[in-house]
């Protein structure tokens, strides 16, 4: 199989899995993908569709370090504290991540790093808001 070098299929990568494997009639493919069809967990043999094994594998520990590892770390954090709410929403997208990253959705991943940012602002807030509250 030839290297696509085509970073964008990540965001896609069932689909793109599904549409280079798929025998049969590729408009059947398409309008059984326009309604929800999938058979196949696309990461990580979509980074072996875009790039050679060594660069797959470095590919891997960039998105493993610099997407993955935050997110895991932040929500791990979350869980562990106090807030019930918090906790709870943490675990939902924390298994939306793996999700997204086990079928190659990446694009599903903006809802986690929304929340994350969102959580970030507001422990922010409220570190800013202590801190003032002590001068």
């Amino acid at each position: 199989m030839e290297n696509t070098w085509r970073v964008w299929e990540l965001n896609q990568g069932m689909h793109h899995l599904m549409r280079h494997f798929y025998p049969g009639d590729i408009e059947q493919l398409n309008r059984s993908i326009s309604i929800g069809f999938s058979f196949t967990n696309a990461y990580p043999a979509i980074l072996l569709r875009i790039f050679p094994v060594y660069l797959s594998y470095f590919a891997h520990a960039v998105l493993m370090i610099f997407v993955l590892g935050p997110l895991l770390w932040m929500f791990k954090k979350i869980i562990t504290g106090k807030n019930v709410v918090f906790a709870v929403i943490s675990f939902q997208l924390f298994n939306w991540v793996v999700y997204a990253f086990k079928m190659g959705y990446f694009y599903k991943l903006q809802i986690p790093v929304i929340f994350v940012l969102f959580y970030t602002f507001f422990a922010f807030m409220v570190y800013q808001s202590r801190q003032s509250s002590l001068t």
